[in-house]
């Protein structure tokens, strides 16, 4: 059994408190052989993560995470 003592000047409940996470809504999209995970909040999607066997990928800015992602229209 592993045991942490933890030494601070601050309260045990303020320490070992659980922050509540707010839901988010992750989607996989697949965009030319690469997948992106995005976030859709405040109306917009954002990439959060980028999986991919290029790795010339992960150095295209429109594939950082936090960049706004513009789906591609269907014509």
């Amino acid at each position: 059994m592993s045991r942490t003592l933890i030494y601070t000047i601050y309260p045990p409940d303020v320490v070992l408190q659980v922050q509540a996470e707010e839901k988010r809504d992750y989607f996989n999209v697949e965009v030319g052989g690469r997948t992106l995970v995005l976030e859709f909040r405040d109306g917009q999607a954002r990439v959060v993560r980028l999986i991919s066997p290029d790795p010339m990928d992960y150095l295209k800015p429109q594939y950082q995470p936090g960049e706004a992602f513009h789906f591609p229209c269907l014509k």
